[in-house]
């Protein structure tokens, strides 16, 4: 091969290679946007500038001007941004990730990463996404955590939840009240040590959930021990499976009808 084949096979090859990467670059979910070391722009996909709002856009300027200085003001704090975005271009060997609120209400992940030939910084590639999907739904199960602790902590009834091995996990602030066990005190305990009834707690926790089941979810007139050992109040038992922590769990509730036995 001679030297100006050679050369023509390399130019080829380069064209091609630049091919793959800009179909690559336009295909990618990710808006992501490449600079040199200094900061200046080198290219972007359309993603990019659509995912930060701004379509109508032609394009970054070249001149070294940064990059987000076209963005910035769709951001909620663009002052905190801006900050970061200097201490950034400081550390150009890093890696980094931010989390941002636009004033449309979405919310994007900005990911940098430096470009590294040989030993050298040669440039940054940075990779934005709308996570606004994710984030509301995070803060939405934040919302209804907060909720359920409220109604948990709110019920008149005594409200234990129970793991699958029996062993009670939390308690609400009514089993204070109508069993005098405080949350920390009766945490970690066996709930079958609160039937005071000897062949009830030798059949186990395994035949209790069959109990249950066998009443539709609810036992009546059952006497529960008080935090002292010594008194009792009768409860009728309901119980359902719920998701607590990454695990199944029991939710028992215990409504006192201590006066309805008297009667």
């Amino acid at each position: 091969m001679t030297a100006a084949e050679a050369e023509n096979a390399l130019s080829q090859e380069l064209k091609q290679t630049r091919s793959l990467f800009q179909a690559m670059l336009q295909t990618t979910g990710d808006g992501i946007l490449i600079t040199d070391a200094s900061g200046k722009v080198l290219l972007h996909n359309e993603l990019f500038l659509k995912v930060w709002g701004r379509p109508d856009l032609p394009d970054f300027p070249r001149d070294g001007t940064p990059w987000f200085t076209a963005v910035v003001e769709r951001l909620l704090e663009p002052e905190v941004f801006l900050e970061r975005m200097d201490k950034e271009h400081l550390r150009q060997s890093g890696e980094g990730i931010d989390h941002l609120e636009l004033k449309d209400g979405r919310f994007l992940e900005l990911c940098s990463r430096p470009v590294v030939t040989g030993k050298v910084t040669s440039g940054r590639i940075w990779n934005v996404r709308n996570v606004t999907d994710s984030v509301q739904m995070i803060r939405e199960l934040a919302r209804s955590r907060e909720y359920f602790q409220a109604l948990f902590h709110a019920a008149l009834d005594a409200i234990l939840i129970v793991d699958l091995e029996g062993v009670i996990l939390a308690a609400n602030a009514s089993v204070t009240r109508l069993l005098g066990f405080t949350e920390k005190s009766i945490r970690g305990s066996a709930f079958m040590s609160l039937f005071p009834d000897d062949e009830i707690r030798q059949k186990g926790y395994d035949e209790f959930r069959r109990n249950i089941d066998a009443h539709d979810a609810v036992l009546e007139y059952r006497d529960i021990l008080c935090a002292d050992g010594s008194t009792c109040r009768s409860m009728d038992i309901t119980a359902t499976m719920i998701p607590w922590e990454q695990q199944q769990a029991m939710m028992v509730t215990l409504r006192d009808n201590t006066e309805q036995k008297l009667a």
